[in-house]
């Protein structure tokens, strides 16, 4: 795969079309207020790669995004209402509609917010460069820091200083590695001034709670190859601090077991493939015990292409009856 010629100053995308989408942003319009598309949908339109989530960034405080959505047939949830998010489902989508903000006095796992109505002072706040890209309801692209710049060649660069943005949420050690992985196809290089603030930072990993590391982590795994990502992780003890230990070179072979054979992938088998110790991770990761338990029990009862991938975690990994 490679990278569309030029960059896409108009997102012209089916899914921006859509008619629940344009109703969202006319009522928010009609109220006198901004609404610009925003983040991960801006991203993967230019990339060519599928939108499933789509974002909203509003001057309109959360209440006011409340109050306007629930009537109607529109469902409103305030699904992150301190900081300014609230969750509308229309047609069956959900779209999250989140008020313009700055992050103030943040301790690398929660944040007090600032509601801004700068579009500029939002942009500052996000992680990478390539998620503060924006868009009207047109679908003309705003760049308000530059971002588009580190498309060609495809960059994962934090935004500005890659120490404070860490330090902002640690869990962006993790999409780091995350964003790595799932555009693997497009970037060349891990950018050295990142890689040095994640080594600076990486013990604070364990202050987060598991729930959320596993729930990043796992999208690492799903992605089509993960391969240079968790090569990279380990080489600066990322995997360490969250428990995997060592069996990194099988992924390779296991991916290449996967394409051959047309199955998907799936994250526990992947966590099995590359845990030489999965008892370890099922002690310190107590909440996958049951999910654990029950992938290595549907290994065991399987037939068929599952028995390849079975036989060769049992060949790395002779500790573990599956």
């Amino acid at each position: 795969m490679v990278l569309p010629r030029g960059l896409k100053m108009q997102i012209n995308s089916e899914w921006i079309k859509n008619k629940s989408l344009q109703n969202i942003l006319k009522i928010l319009k009609k109220a006198d207020h901004n609404a610009y598309l925003v983040g991960g949908c801006i991203r993967n339109s230019i990339l060519n790669f599928p939108v499933n989530d789509i974002d909203i960034s509003t001057d309109a405080k959360p209440q006011e995004t409340l109050d306007l959505f629930n009537i109607g047939s529109f469902k409103a949830t305030p699904t992150g209402f301190s900081h300014g998010t609230v969750t509308v489902v229309s047609g069956g989508i959900p779209y999250q509609i989140t008020t313009m903000r700055s992050d103030q006095n943040t301790d690398g796992r929660h944040a007090d917010v600032s509601f801004s109505d700068n579009i500029t002072e939002d942009a500052e706040r996000r992680d990478f460069t390539i998620n503060a890209l924006y868009a009207d309801p047109n679908g003309k692209i705003i760049d308000p820091i530059g971002g588009l710049k580190d498309f060609r060649p495809l960059k994962i660069k934090f935004i500005g200083n890659a120490n404070n943005r860490i330090q902002e949420d640690y869990l962006r050690i993790l999409r780091f590695f995350r964003f790595h992985a799932q555009f693997s196809e497009f970037v060349i290089d891990f950018e050295q001034d990142a890689l040095d603030a994640i080594k600076n930072n990486q013990n604070s990993l364990k202050l987060l709670s598991k729930e959320r590391v596993w729930n990043e982590f796992q999208k690492i795994l799903l992605s089509k190859n993960p391969s240079r990502a968790l090569l990279e992780m380990s080489k600066i003890g990322i995997l360490e601090k969250v428990s995997i230990d060592g069996g990194i070179k099988n992924i390779k072979n296991l991916i290449s077991i996967e394409e051959k054979m047309g199955i998907e992938p799936e994250a526990i088998r992947r966590l099995v493939a590359i845990t030489r110790n999965i008892i370890t991770w099922i002690i310190n990761f107590t909440i996958f015990n049951s999910r654990v338990r029950t992938y290595l029990k549907r290994l065991n009862e399987s037939k068929g292409q599952l028995l390849i991938v079975k036989a060769l975690i049992e060949k790395n990994y002779p500790q573990i009856k599956t």
